[in-house]
């Protein structure tokens, strides 16, 4: 099978921790979007950045929708669209501009070394495997694949940061007045570095100065990626961090 075939799958380095899920799940209850108000289409929910789609299974209180570049990877989920996020929130605003989601939950890549474009059966990748993105889907990534670049390093965090902001902004805009936001995201620790790079914190940053208010973050402890050269030096914790859109003021 080649993966035109829409039953081919590859596995994923970096599913949902489920401490994660468990954190979203209450966090969810807690604001209220667990009670149905539209008995026939129900609570839409959106995984912009879906993986594998993980988090349908976790919480199917909610009707989800993913979205995901890798066709090996949106095949594991018939409710994941195959496509560049960017492009298909767009189309969505400029089709369907009064169908907004009420919860986006979403993960991006950290910038971590998990960027690293190890393939197998080639170079390193015929002695060792590695937990990265282009070793477990067996080829390179997308072009607009924000999981192939380092924070941290200036190219390649520049295309990070310029990426994600287009993002960011495609999906507060499919999000409804009074929507939730919710992201779970991580710093991570560089040898070359004394801190840990602050990968969270410019995240925030972005959302924030979009409109998005911050309601609340709960750390969550996680296995964490213990493959590779330092894999004893690990952050403790990642985040799962609230935000709400703020419902526009009628004049």
């Amino acid at each position: 099978m080649t993966n035109d075939d829409v039953t081919y799958t590859r596995p994923h380095p970096a599913k949902y921790s489920d401490t994660v899920l468990a954190a979203g799940r209450l966090l969810l209850e807690k604001y209220g979007l667990f009670e149905v108000t539209d008995p026939v289409d129900g609570t839409q929910a959106l995984d912009p950045l879906a993986g594998t789609l993980k988090i349908a299974d976790a919480i199917p209180e909610l009707e989800w929708t993913g979205i995901e570049i890798e066709k090996e990877w949106a095949n594991h989920d018939e409710r994941t669209v195959h496509g560049d996020c960017i492009e298909v929130m767009r189309a969505w605003k400029r089709e369907h501009p009064w169908a907004k989601f009420k919860v986006i939950f979403v993960s991006p890549a950290y910038g971590n070394r998990m960027a690293d474009p190890m393939l197998p059966g080639v170079g390193a990748g015929r002695k060792y495997t590695y937990n990265t993105y282009t070793f477990k889907l067996g080829r390179l990534l997308s072009k607009r694949n924000g999981a192939q670049y380092v924070f941290h390093r200036k190219a390649s965090g520049a295309k990070y940061r310029k990426l994600h902001i287009q993002i960011w902004r495609a999906a507060v805009d499919v999000l409804e007045d009074g929507g939730i936001f919710i992201l779970n995201v991580s710093d991570y620790l560089c040898k070359d570095y004394a801190n840990p790079i602050a990968v969270t914190d410019w995240h925030v940053g972005v959302l924030t100065r979009m409109g998005l208010v911050e309601l609340e973050r709960v750390a969550v402890d996680t296995p964490r990626n213990r493959e590779g050269a330092n894999a004893d030096q690990r952050v403790a914790h990642e985040w799962v961090i609230v935000f709400r859109k703020p419902a526009q003021e009628i004049h």
